[in-house]
């Protein structure tokens, strides 16, 4: 992985009852940027609690996949008003995951991308959280 391009990545996520909880990180990474697909690239930082785990992330210009690869494996998709059903797999255990993907924002250009999603996620059927993840790409001079 060549390590092209500054990542920064908030989230917010609001669990049923309890206060919001926000999260900034900033990372190395790589992106690849595509015509019809641009691809974004990390390891995870310590911190972000997703342990020793690579972070891939293909947008197109309507749906994001963020597929995690480590200790901590999952995918997720995300296209606006659509329901994705998956597996979540943690050092842990399995949880079955539905994403309700409410709003989503994809911008993708040769010098960096913008990602931003509004979801509400299901563990196991139950509402877990409702969720925001923004990510900016911005390339190394």
């Amino acid at each position: 992985m060549t390590d092209n391009s500054i990542i920064s990545i908030r989230t917010v996520q609001s669990a049923p009852g309890a206060e919001p909880y926000d999260i900034e990180m900033t990372c190395d990474g790589e992106y690849v940027y595509g015509d019809k697909k641009s691809v974004i690239k990390y390891k995870e930082p310590e911190g972000s609690g997703l342990g020793n785990t690579v972070t891939t992330i293909e947008m197109d210009k309507d749906s994001v996949t963020i597929t995690r690869c480590g200790e901590n494996n999952s995918r997720m998709f995300f296209k606006e008003n659509e329901i994705y059903k998956g597996v979540y797999e943690m050092p842990f255990g399995m949880f079955t995951i539905h994403i309700n993907s409410e709003r989503v924002e994809i911008a993708s250009q040769s010098d960096g991308a913008h990602f931003m999603a509004e979801y509400t996620m299901e563990l196991e059927g139950v509402v877990a959280s409702h969720n925001k993840i923004e990510l900016d790409v911005k390339r190394k001079i």
